[in-house]
């Protein structure tokens, strides 16, 4: 007699895996949807914001350093977009601060990280408080 069991439990787990890639993909096209999206300055020399809008509809933006998009920080206030110009509100905030406060759990992607964030209720439209971890 053959034991097909070994079969159906790979057939679940690559079952699961294609559930997990469909996922991920939609998350992904969400994202890219989203980050076409940008705020247009009313002055065409200030450089666009582009943000994100999280599946809890909080708003994130990207913050702007010497008028380029800093790659790692962002902000929960358009308004204080600007890293040389914190207004101290404490909506800016640094994205690997995140993932240091998330680990071991391994996130991809700075929408992962932020979702997580939220979820976690780290981030806030007050902006980002993370757990004392000491």
């Amino acid at each position: 007699m053959i034991d097909i069991l070994p079969l159906y439990q790979a057939m679940a787990a690559l079952r699961q895996n294609i559930a997990d890639m469909q996922a991920n993909l939609g998350r992904l096209e969400v994202y890219v949807q989203d980050v076409e999206k940008s705020l247009r300055a009313e002055d065409d020399d200030e450089p666009d914001l582009l943000y994100i809008v999280l599946a809890s509809g909080l708003e994130i933006y990207h913050v702007l350093h010497d008028d380029c998009i800093s790659p790692n920080w962002y902000t929960v206030d358009p308004d204080n977009n600007d890293l040389d110009f914190d207004n101290g509100s404490g909506t800016q905030f640094d994205i690997r601060d995140i993932a240091s406060a998330a680990h071991p759990v391994q996130l991809e992607g700075h929408p992962a990280l932020l979702n997580y964030a939220v979820q976690q209720g780290w981030l806030t439209e007050e902006g980002l408080k993370l757990p004392n971890l000491t």
